[in-house]
């Protein structure tokens, strides 16, 4: 039998979380999810759920590793799971961010060249989600590979300054340029 009661069992999140807090009574289960920050709601109430009973069942052999991203300039995720505290993972190397960029500009008539790839890492300041973003601005630039298209294009310096954790200033020059 399932833990939990009849009640709880009508909810299809419980159900789904109580099936795995029952596997976890007798053998070790590891929930790898990724891009937790794209979970649709029912998502999220199967995930406080599985939370809930983990903290009502500290014995359980269950580890659960989300990962998500931040929303850009942000400083906390948008949720959190109750009894969980999120760990801010390192952000990317340009190396990392190097090759993800030439990955992402793989698709076009010519390979981009390692300088352009080069600018893309050190705009992104180590976000995986800010390199996309710039990646898709370039995309549209493929007329100037050498990428000086950067330093005039005002939506890629402004994802530049929110991956450097310019949010609080940008936010206050706007709210000073709509006085």
């Amino acid at each position: 039998e399932l833990p939990g009661g009849v009640a709880q069992r009508a909810n299809p999140a419980q159900v789904h979380a109580d099936l795995l807090l029952h596997v976890a009574r007798n053998h070790p289960v590891l929930l790898a999810l990724d891009d937790v920050h794209r979970a649709s709601a029912g998502d999220r109430v199967i995930l406080e759920a599985i939370a809930r009973g983990l903290v009502a069942n500290p014995g359980l052999r269950l580890l659960v590793v989300c990962v998500g991203a931040l929303p850009l300039g942000a400083d906390a995720p948008e949720w959190t799971l109750p009894g969980v505290t999120p760990e801010r993972l390192a952000p990317l190397s340009d190396e990392a961010l190097t090759e993800r960029a030439a990955h992402l500009l793989a698709g076009g008539a010519a390979p981009p060249s390692p300088a352009l790839l080069r600018q893309l890492a050190e705009q992104a300041a180590g976000s995986a989600r800010v390199l996309e973003l710039l990646a898709g601005l370039a995309s549209r630039h493929r007329d100037e590979p050498t990428g000086a298209w950067l330093a005039r294009e005002p939506q890629a310096q402004g994802l530049a300054a929110l991956a450097r954790g310019q949010r609080p200033a940008m936010t206050a020059r706007v709210e000073a340029d709509l006085r």
